[in-house]
């Protein structure tokens, strides 16, 4: 029969949430641009000082705290902090080919009574032993607080879609090589349970880079530059599917057992009893959290080249080139765990090691045209993903992909632009 309008509105309803964010700010600074005369300039000097507050709410309506949309339930949730910060800044250009730039800077943090504070620097160093080269190097640590939000969060319990990584591998014999094939019984319904983390520990990270410049004139530029990132205490939210994965790596001894992420892993993932179909019990609950990663390191190398040609009758052009090359990252989520080098892991992780980008533009009076192109660098397959290796038959990489963007412009006058791009070009 047709639904009435009252057996209609008997379960149609309306929920709202309430949300809201401040955040004030009192800064003052005083610039010095003339201090004293060095043999390369005058000396520069900068200080600053500010004063801040943040606050952050976040108000469900009751039908949303109650669980009665779709069986989620989202918990009210706000919290406040306040801080203060000094910071100085000192260029020297201590000769002609040598300048000098030093920085620090103190944070403090009072959240709610929990206080954190961190004092960061750093040192540059600008060579150019002749006009056309610049030798560059920098070394800077830096501090960054939680947001309020990773704080904060009230969290919510609702329905979730779980892959049962475990059960499927003690199904499919212990092995990974038929992942998957896990029976269409392992991907079901799950409460999942998010939290937030008010004992968060701030970021900081340790860097350096170092690198040239060249220009032998004024229409050729190029450089290239070795970084170097070193993390601790990340803020890493956690995802169902993760946590089952990493559950899979502690059952196949990628991660032992006694690690603290298989421990953490294995309080989070709630099952219940063991039967034929569920060998290692059903996945009843999942509880995810936002959590500190203990360290990780990034090494890269960047480069890049730029051309352009002498003006003619038929306009001139521009020539880009940006190219990098990660050569590490390795992660380690809690001390005591395994260090897992993602670019050898890639059940890990299945980030481009290689990518680049060219364009080449055209330019004459009122019109450009461009054509723009990125390299994306071989990515592990899914068997490669699911055995952690490539040591077993058919993992490998997927080959590498390119994208080409193109693009005319015409500007009738100087605040007007007509534009044709076109993108995805194969």
């Amino acid at each position: 029969n047709p639904v009435t309008p009252a057996q209609y509105a008997s379960y149609l309803g309306a929920a709202s949430i309430n949300s809201s964010s401040r955040n004030d700010q009192l800064r003052a600074q005083l610039t010095q641009t003339s201090l004293f005369t060095l043999p390369g300039g005058d000396a520069g000097l900068a200080i600053v000082a500010e004063e801040g507050y943040e606050t952050w709410k976040y108000l469900p309506s009751p039908l949303l705290t109650a669980g009665t949309l779709q069986g989620t339930a989202w918990n009210p949730s706000d919290g406040h902090r306040s801080r203060y910060a000094t910071a100085a800044e000192l260029n020297l250009p201590l000769f002609k080919m040598l300048t000098v730039d030093l920085s620090a800077r103190y944070d403090s943090y009072d959240a709610e009574g929990a206080h954190f504070s961190h004092p960061t620097y750093a040192l540059g160093l600008e060579f150019r032993p002749f006009q056309t080269l610049l030798l560059r190097g920098k070394y800077s640590t830096s501090f960054k607080a939680p947001s309020l939000i990773d704080e904060f969060e009230g969290g919510s319990t609702g329905p979730g879609y779980v892959t049962d990584w475990g059960n499927c591998y003690v199904l499919t014999g212990n092995t990974l090589l038929n992942i998957s094939n896990c029976p269409p019984q392992l991907q079901y319904p799950a409460t999942v349970v998010q939290e937030s983390n008010p004992a968060l520990n701030p970021m900081t990270s340790k860097n350096f880079s170092y690198g040239f410049v060249w220009s032998p004139d004024a229409h050729l530029s190029m450089s290239l530059d070795y970084q170097h990132i070193s993390i601790r205490d990340e803020v890493l939210k956690e995802n169902p599917d993760t946590l089952g994965q990493e559950e899979l790596y502690c059952l196949t001894g990628t991660l032992g057992q006694d690690s603290p992420t298989c421990q953490a892993v294995n309080a989070q993932i709630i099952r219940g009893p063991a039967t034929p179909d569920f060998p290692l019990g059903q996945i009843t609950e999942v509880v995810t959290k936002k959590i500190n990663i203990a360290h990780e390191v990034n090494n890269a190398l960047n480069a890049s080249f730029a051309y352009r040609t002498d003006p003619h009758a038929w306009g001139y052009l521009d020539f880009n080139f940006g190219w990098t090359r990660v050569k590490a990252h390795r992660q380690q989520q809690f001390p005591g765990d395994p260090v897992i080098d993602f670019l050898n892991n890639p059940g890990f992780s299945t980030e481009f090691q290689t990518k680049a980008n060219v364009s080449l533009t055209w330019t004459r009076k009122k019109w450009s045209a461009t054509l723009y192109g990125t390299y994306f660098g071989p990515t592990p397959n899914f068997i490669a993903q699911m055995n952690d290796g490539y040591d077993v038959p058919y993992a490998g990489k997927v080959a590498a992909w390119r994208i080409y963007n193109a693009s005319i412009n015409y500007s009738p006058t100087a605040a007007w632009q007509v534009s044709l791009r076109v993108n995805n070009i194969k």
